[in-house]
Order: structure tokens, then sequence, then C-alpha cells
């Protein structure tokens, strides 16, 4: 972790199996007057210690700068059927903040997010996904990649749901298929 810290000044660190972006931390590098430059002071190391002791593994990743918002895709099959703009309503930012819930938002999907979801569902070889992605500097960056989508009555026949029929169907279609249904 510290290797990454202090190559990348600005990290995300969360456990590889988690929900609803609960243990996940942002570390930015101390500064060269720090005692420990670009290291973890004492309470960021304890925290990464508590993670670290709860999930036995943890993923670090660079921090991308957003404007405040992420992409939320469902994928089924080999089709999105659901997407979303993920938005903080914090006044600093967080869409993790406990006074203010992040929000919901139409969004455009453009076909370089498509591409890299559907690409980025297909590497695990999974039938159903929910990536999540960034809009950083150089375009769509994929943050992780749910194996589920538990909000998806949420979302079912809102202007956010781009399956035919519904969500629901498109889950039960692949399900279907081999039954011969």
């Amino acid at each position: 972790m510290d290797a990454c810290l202090s190559q990348w000044q600005d990290v995300v660190v969360e456990p590889p199996h988690g929900h609803a972006s609960v243990d996940i931390l942002r570390l930015r590098a101390a500064g060269p007057d720090s005692p420990h430059p670009g290291a973890l002071g004492t309470r960021t190391g304890i925290l990464v210690g508590h993670l670290l002791q709860c999930h036995q593994a943890l993923c670090v990743q660079r921090h991308i700068a957003d404007p405040g918002r992420d992409l939320r895709i469902v994928v089924i099959g080999s089709r999105v059927v659901a997407c979303y703009h993920h938005v903080n309503t914090a006044p600093d930012g967080n869409t993790r903040h406990p006074l203010h819930p992040h929000g919901w938002a139409a969004a455009e999907l453009l076909p370089r997010a498509e591409e890299s979801a559907l690409r980025a569902t297909g590497v695990p070889g999974l039938d159903v996904a929910s990536p999540d992605l960034l809009e950083g500097p150089d375009g769509p960056v994929i943050t992780e990649v749910n194996p589920s989508f538990s909000a998806w009555s949420s979302i079912e026949r809102t202007e956010h749901d781009r399956s035919p029929h519904g969500i629901t169907h498109a889950c039960a279609d692949p399900l279907c298929e081999p039954l011969g249904g």
C-alpha cells in the first residue's frame, strides 16, 4: 500500500467484496514536511489495519478525479439494460456521506462507456453484472464490476431502464433459454 501511495499520491482502498460503498477509504500521501512522507500516518494506518483484519485483503487503486458522479450500468447477457448516474449530494462532494445520501440522475450511455462495461463484464464471464465507471479525464474508467445488482426493482420501468420489457424480464430470459422457455 505504501508503494502505491508513494507512486500515485492519491488512492482508494477497499475490500475486494463489499456492499454499498462501506469500508472504502481515500488516502492521500503525506507532504514532504511530514514525519512520514509518502507513507500512512498513525490514524490512517490503524484504519487500514482494521480493514485488513476484517476483510483479509484490500484492493488499492489510483484515485480518479470525477465530476461528482459515477456511471452505474447494469449488464444482462450481452446487453446494457440500465444506466444512470450515481450523484453525490454532500457539500464536500462525498458520495458516501452519512447525512447526504447519493442521488440518481439520467445518464446518456456513450458508445465508449458501453463497450467498456460489456468488456469488463465479459472478463470474469458474468451473465449479470453492474460495472461502475468514472468519467476520468481520458475517458471512462471501470472502477469495479459487481457480480449482482441489488437495486434493480428501484429502477425497473423508470427512465434508467433500457430493456424493452423491464429488468425482471431481462433477468429471466437468460435463465429460461437453456430450459427451452
